[in-house]
């Protein structure tokens, strides 16, 4: 009964903000600034495999400006690399993390101010959120101050294990960490939002309103 009451309710605020959104006089000119976060900037001028198009610096800030973005967290890759320093035009990079980065290497990026925040790769890495290996980086984002951020649910790898990317594994990462701010990214997996924590933030791109 519960379930039922609270997609009536659901359901009735959606078509008032509908009703309420079709009331409201449309503004051509209004603008909202943008900030993505979550773009990848590789800058190796190939060209991207879903839509082909180059990955140069010009590609990437032509879309910015197509889509009235002012500002983006950029995340590297599981191996690091070499990428333009774009803090001038308000790109934070998320430092990727995994089996050839160093601590010694995020954290002379974080004090630079080269990183802003920490990624981790679930499931492209065969290894749990709560793996003793990540600890020392969770210490890390306590000491700098900055968030870490999960992939999680589905990948476009085909040797990627979905076992190691459940967002339900969060949890027990928010509980040891509590003064860590974790943010899971892509999701993917039903049943989600139950591994909430404290200090726990979910990034995703849409939402599946029940149809009503």
């Amino acid at each position: 009964m519960t379930s039922k009451l609270l997609v009536i309710a659901v359901c009735l605020f959606v078509s008032a903000a509908s009703e309420a959104q079709q009331r409201t006089p449309k503004t051509r000119d209004a603008s909202i600034p943008i900030i993505d976060t979550h773009t990848h900037a590789s800058m190796d001028g190939s060209n991207e495999r879903a839509r082909g198009v180059p990955q140069t610096e010009a590609q990437y800030f032509k879309e910015w400006q197509e889509a009235g973005i002012v500002g983006a967290v950029a995340h590297t890759s599981l191996a690091g690399g070499s990428f333009p320093d774009l803090r001038k035009h308000n790109v934070i990079y998320c430092a990727g993390v995994g089996p050839e980065t160093t601590i010694g290497e995020i954290e002379t990026g974080l004090r630079s101010g080269k990183y802003g925040c920490l990624k981790i790769y679930l499931g492209y890495v065969h290894r749990f959120a709560s793996d003793e290996a990540y600890v020392p980086y969770y210490k890390l984002a306590e000491k700098y101050d900055v968030a870490v951020v999960f992939h999680t649910g589905d990948t476009d790898s085909t040797r990627a294990k979905l076992k190691y990317a459940d967002p339900l594994t969060i949890d027990e990462v928010a509980v040891d960490h509590p003064k860590v701010r974790f943010v899971i990214a892509i999701v993917g997996i039903p049943g989600s939002s139950r591994q909430l924590k404290w200090r726990t933030r979910i990034q995703m791109s849409t939402w599946n309103a029940p149809r009503c």
